[in-house]
């Protein structure tokens, strides 16, 4: 490789078709409500948030290749624009760190949806007042990442006292990647507690699980920057961390969109998927429920009986439990959808 090779290229080609398809996820995402007759809801704003930061993310990395990341500093530091880059980087940083609980906070507002039992709500509402706390967080050190703030781009500012860019971005991602992990394993133990064959619940599984490969990318993301922090060729090596901090979020909308893209999938593709809910059987068992639906009652539901077996109201009471379908057509998931719903009928 030549002093005056340039990089820069490599960072077009690798960010934008990521966001493309991040952008075609979520177009998908409101096609499959526009074909259900959905409504949008609170997750399906939030991604939407998540794809803006995402496309001003990779603006920002496009502005720095501009600047001349990709090229080898020598050749070009008595030219390079300092200050422009570190004031790209520093609004980059804000937008970046804003991606991770947006996309997250999305994704668990998704499974409140899918999964609506009352623990379920709780560990959800939780896990979005810790993301919401760890952006509040992230935010107020990444805007005094260096005191005075201009310090950041005036690097050789009098009485500038900034802290280790290395040791913040190692403190996010580490946060990051536990957080991925945790909500990524949260839907498993509610899909294999529904009645369904182990097919299905391997298939559910495997639909959830795609979220990985963010954690993958956040991982990559760390590794590179860790091990090009002191390189002195900033500007050549830095164009590989700018790359992964394009492609991490952009793949996180991508894996919080694929749970939704069901009916879109179905309408373009007839003989692949099929637009019927395959999981569910109208024969009953002798419990009298429907085979593949979940069943179970919270014990709170029920009333005490007396001494004499009779309720202690007025009627006699009859129990139906079940899933209702016209509820899912309006809040379920493409089908996926794991609730208990009650019906007491009372005769005298």
């Amino acid at each position: 490789m030549g002093l005056h090779d340039d990089r820069g290229p490599v960072l077009i080609s690798s960010v934008y078709p990521v966001v493309t398809v991040a952008t075609l996820s979520v177009v998908g995402r409101f096609l499959s409500r526009r074909i259900k007759s959905q409504p949008w809801m609170m997750d399906d704003y939030m991604v939407i948030v998540g794809l803006i930061l995402t496309w001003g993310c990779a603006v920002c990395a496009t502005l720095c290749v501009q600047y001349g990341v990709g090229k080898h500093l020598d050749p070009i530091q008595n030219t390079f624009p300092y200050v422009k880059f570190w004031k790209t980087l520093y609004a980059f940083n804000q937008i970046y760190i804003a991606t991770g609980p947006t996309i997250k906070i999305s994704l668990l507002l998704l499974y409140r949806r899918i999964f609506d039992t009352l623990l379920f709500r709780r560990v959800v509402f939780w896990l979005v007042c810790i993301n919401i706390a760890w952006w509040i967080g992230m935010c107020v050190s990444g805007v005094f990442t260096c005191v005075p703030v201009q310090g950041y781009w005036f690097t050789d500012l009098p009485g500038r006292k900034c802290m280790s860019l290395l040791d913040y971005d190692i403190g996010y991602a580490v946060v990051n990647i536990v957080l991925d992990v945790f909500i990524l394993i949260l839907p498993i133990h509610m899909i294999w507690r529904l009645t369904l064959t182990g097919s299905q619940k391997i298939a559910l599984t495997f639909i959830f699980l795609l979220g990985s490969f963010a954690c993958v990318t956040a991982l990559m993301r760390l590794l590179v920057s860790i091990l090009h922090v002191n390189d002195p060729d900033l500007t050549w090596v830095y164009l590989d961390a700018l790359i992964w901090t394009v492609v991490e979020p952009s793949v996180a909308v991508i894996c919080a969109c694929l749970p939704t893209l069901r009916p879109v999938l179905s309408y373009l593709l007839p003989r692949k998927f099929s637009l019927t809910t395959a999981t569910r059987s109208k024969t009953k068992s002798s419990t009298g429920y429907p085979k593949g639906s979940t069943h179970s009652v919270d014990p709170q539901l029920f009333v005490r009986l007396d001494d004499s077996g009779s309720m202690k109201a007025l009627n006699q009471t009859t129990v139906h439990a079940g899933v209702s379908d016209d509820h899912e057509s309006e809040a379920g998931v493409d089908g996926i959808r794991v609730r208990q719903s009650i019906e007491l009928h009372e005769y005298r």
